[in-house]
């Protein structure tokens, strides 16, 4: 049997209605965590301060933005080149928010942070008169900031010539650093 939400009728005597009312509460424990893999801490918890609260929280991947009416906001999924990533929109706002998105964790590497920020870090080559620099992946839409440091010369690198797929790095002496951009 599954929940039943006209259980009980205003009518109903509770003493009748008993084993329904048993039933209804055991699918909410079935609904509401008392299975291992749901979201939430099982209603009858040992530790009472857990009862009802999430464990974690699962999102099905939408295939359209929600279609928001004031005053909700909606927390969501979709797919971002095979991942499923978090946004959230704001009610009725027409723009989403990429919470979250793939990082790289190495040497040269990336990751999308709340609000779509990205951060794109790497080594770079510097020289006397300009080496243009090519990120990994270009950025989407801009390049605001690029951060360079010498890593051999107590020397300033000076960058400019920013893009969406690289930047040039010049130097008073050739050599290597590594670099920090941020963009979107």
């Amino acid at each position: 049997m599954t929940f039943n939400p006209s259980i009980p009728a205003g009518a109903d005597d509770p003493s009748v209605s008993q084993g329904q009312l048993l039933t209804n509460f055991t699918q909410l424990g079935l609904i509401f965590g008392s299975q291992a893999t749901a979201d939430h801490y099982a209603l009858e918890d040992a530790t009472a301060a857990l009862r009802g609260l999430h464990e974690h929280v699962t999102f099905p991947v939408v295939i359209t933005d929600p279609d928001l009416a004031d005053p909700a906001g909606s927390v969501y999924t979709k797919t971002v080149g095979g991942l499923s990533e978090l946004y959230y929109q704001n009610n009725g706002a027409a723009s989403e928010k990429q919470i979250t998105g793939a990082t790289t964790a190495a040497a040269t590497g990336s990751t999308v942070i709340c609000g779509g920020i990205i951060i794109k870090w790497g080594p770079l080559t510097s020289s006397g008169i300009g080496f243009v620099n090519t990120f990994v992946s270009p950025f989407p839409n801009f390049c605001w900031s690029v951060t360079a440091s010498h890593s051999t010369l107590n020397a300033a690198v000076q960058v400019s010539g920013l893009g969406v797929a690289d930047f040039t790095a010049t130097a008073p002496f050739p050599g290597s650093g590594f670099y920090i951009a941020i963009g979107n």
